[in-house]
């Protein structure tokens, strides 16, 4: 499909998987570390296999601020905050085309198209069955299990102190 600078798929940042981390900080000329304490936070990615588990994410931006610190891991009211992908610049993806795997395997279709499809589904339980199926979680949480992003989790308790 032709893009048609709608910004649709880049309202939500996706989850990256390990090897995005890589590629990305790679096409910024700077470190994985750095890109993680500039651009990303660790965000909550759960299913029913696994539960909850970080995940790297592209920070969400409002009126040019982030909604959460970059390197740190996201509150729990992160996913319901409106804002888009830090790396959305003039309704592109500035990363194109090394956007993370989950933006790259985003079905885009246009506001009012995505409105007669979803009223075509008569389950709406049928259809979250679709959506969790398409975004891959469970793969995703199993190659970010490996790395271990609890090492860059500041523990609440150093937070609050």
């Amino acid at each position: 499909m032709e893009c048609r600078r709608c910004s649709n798929c880049c309202r939500e940042p996706g989850w990256l998987i390990p090897a995005d981390w890589e590629i990305i900080a790679k096409r910024l000329d700077i470190t994985q570390e750095e890109l993680l304490q500039r651009y990303l936070v660790i965000d909550y990615l759960a299913d029913k296999t696994y539960g909850y588990r970080y995940v790297l994410a592209p920070v969400k931006v409002f009126q040019q601020k982030p909604l959460a610190k970059p390197g740190q891991r996201v509150p729990w009211n992160y996913a319901h905050l409106e804002g888009k992908c830090i790396f959305l610049k003039d309704n592109l993806c500035s990363l194109h085309p090394d956007k993370p795997v989950e933006c790259r395997e985003y079905q885009c279709m246009e506001h009012e198209d995505k409105q007669i499809a979803i009223a075509k589904i008569v389950d709406p339980n049928e259809y979250a069955k679709e959506v969790l199926e398409g975004s891959k979680r469970e793969e995703i949480i199993k190659l970010w299990q490996e790395i271990g992003l609890e090492r860059y989790v500041i523990p609440l308790r150093e937070v609050f102190s």
